[in-house]
């Protein structure tokens, strides 16, 4: 039977390391007793060696590591560990060693870590700021570099700093809280129906139903990705979907949405239907299980959306501005706008707490639509209960004419 270690993950006094054998990825821990100046092996709870998930082994290791330092300290001698100090260039190097994922996802956070190196590689990690992250990140938006390789290259320095806090590396994450604002100068592009019709004619058959949550019901892209079958109510009188749940980059699950409540909105016929035929497609499907599952049936991170709507846009042929996945949000609000949909109504489904929030959903009123209304308010004008004032200088200045025209 082949087997293959990768290097380990170490944290402070302890070290897990990834092994694949044929039957399986299997992780083996081990803490170092600092007194007595040696490695030890932690058994599995089934009294083998390695365990099942790394989450388990790191468990396992600091419990012990605890027991090992509480019977030194007992007898007198406190053990002082003291955690190895990195440059950002060497940890990042052994970061790589650990990370798994497709062979464009390595290649990615390879190059990400390049540049990276370039501003960092010779400071030591512990003692990176926040403001660093920052100055950087706006120093290259004055170098002119886009808006989507800056944030993907923010998720590759937050994804290392956080497992450089779990190895014991540094205290904290110094950029937890750093993130790419996207500029939105780009305006929204309002589909027809019948520019939609032919969008998910072309559309994946895992996706088309993600397309019409979208345009119906105003979920964003991060809403798709964490959507999960239990938040789903189609075969009641009143089906509907709790929004609750959002996939952050990295395929980081959070379980509470952008205004931090979450809140039921209405499923119209057509979604209800599509999703009915989604859930057959899939077959046994659990509660729990997500929804949109890409073609390998793994979760679908927080981008994933814009990519496939962006494919799927290129292979229908439709003409004019591609649009991202959240215009398709803006066409919601649009919608429901056009159907004389009360204001109260476009905020619940867009779930906004400010009616100017939800205004900048909807488009300019043509000069058509006013007419529409200024009909409608013209012949409620001339009902017959409507009550008709005329000033005698009015009726003066308006008879004025007639009788210079008839002398």
């Amino acid at each position: 039977m082949s087997t293959k270690t990768r290097t380990p993950r170490r944290g402070l006094g302890y070290s897990v390391e990834e092994i694949h054998r044929q039957s399986g990825t299997r992780y083996r821990a081990y803490v170092w007793d600092a007194v007595a100046q040696r490695k030890q092996s932690v058994p599995a709870p089934d009294g083998s060696k390695t365990f099942e998930f790394y989450e388990q082994a790191e468990a396992a290791a600091k419990v012990v590591r605890q027991r090992i330092d509480g019977t030194y300290t007992d007898a007198g001698l406190p053990v002082q560990r003291q955690s190895r100090r990195f440059s950002f260039e060497e940890y990042a190097a052994l970061w790589l060693t650990t990370q798994g994922g497709t062979a464009a996802t390595r290649r990615a956070r390879k190059y990400g870590v390049n540049t990276l190196n370039k501003a960092f590689g010779k400071r030591m990690m512990d003692e990176l700021t926040e403001t660093d992250f920052k100055a950087w990140d706006a120093a290259e938006e004055a170098r002119g570099m886009s808006t989507s390789i800056r944030q993907q290259r923010m998720w590759v320095l937050r994804a290392m700093m956080q497992q450089a806090q779990k190895d014991g590396v540094r205290p904290d994450n110094p950029a937890a809280d750093v993130w790419v604002k996207a500029h939105r100068n780009r305006p929204p592009r309002y589909l027809t129906l019948q520019e939609l019709y032919v969008l998910i004619a072309f559309a994946p058959m895992w996706f088309w139903p993600a397309i019409l949550l979208g345009y119906f019901v105003g979920l964003r892209a991060g809403e798709i990705a964490g959507l999960r079958w239990e938040r789903l109510d189609l075969d009641s009188a009143d089906p509907h979907v709790l929004v609750s749940d959002v996939m952050e980059p990295g395929r980081t699950l959070r379980t509470f949405p952008k205004g931090e409540e979450a809140k039921p909105v209405a499923l119209p016929p057509i979604v209800v239907n599509a999703l009915k035929v989604l859930r057959k497609w899939r077959g046994g499907v659990e509660r729990e299980d997500h929804v949109f599952l890409n073609t390998l049936g793994r979760p679908i991170d927080s981008d994933y959306p814009n990519k496939v709507l962006a494919k799927t846009w290129k292979r229908s042929g439709l003409p004019g501005q591609r649009p991202v996945f959240h215009h398709l949000r803006h066409n919601t609000g649009n919608n429901l706008a056009e159907a004389d949909a009360p204001a109260p109504v476009i905020m619940a489904v867009l779930r906004h707490k400010s009616l100017a929030t939800s205004q900048k959903y909807i488009k300019d009123v043509n000069t058509r639509r006013q007419q529409k209304w200024m009909a409608r308010a013209h012949e409620v004008a001339q009902m017959p209960n409507a009550e008709v004032v005329s000033f005698p200088a009015q009726r003066e200045w308006m008879d004025a004419p007639k009788q210079a025209v008839a002398s």
